[in-house]
């Protein structure tokens, strides 16, 4: 029975189980942490352009006045 990845559940099968071995689950192990990083990424970029917007809102308002 094999395992699955931290972030992403992507299925690792045991070592010999149909075949597939270390080079495999070194792959998916790659593309979970990868996938994550690019997650935590977008978070952050999400955050930058809130901060933005509320930033050139205010701005606006200042340049009105």
């Amino acid at each position: 029975m094999g395992t699955y990845t931290a972030n992403y559940q992507l299925y690792m099968p045991s070592i010999g189980e149909q075949g597939w071995g270390d080079l495999m689950n070194g792959n998916l192990t790659t593309i979970d942490t990868t996938m994550k990083g690019l997650n935590t990424r977008m978070g952050t970029a999400e955050t930058n352009i809130t901060s933005l917007t509320t930033r050139m809102g205010t701005a606006e308002t200042t340049i009105a006045s």
